[in-house]
C-alpha cells in the first residue's frame, strides 16, 4: 500500500511518498477503506 509519511516537521520537503504494509484486522480492529481524504490549516 502507498502512503505518505511526515518524517519531519520541515513542511512539504518532510512528507515522502513511500509504500508500507497494508493493516490487517483483529480483535476490537476495524480497517476502513479509504478512497479519498483532505487536509487543511486553520484559517486564522
Amino acid at each position: 500500500m502507498k502512503a505518505i509519511q511526515a518524517q519531519s516537521l520541515s513542511g512539504p520537503e518532510g512528507l515522502v511518498y513511500t509504500d508500507v504494509e497494508t493493516p490487517g484486522a483483529g480483535p476490537n480492529v476495524v480497517v476502513v477503506d479509504v478512497k479519498a481524504a483532505g487536509s487543511a490549516s486553520p484559517t486564522t
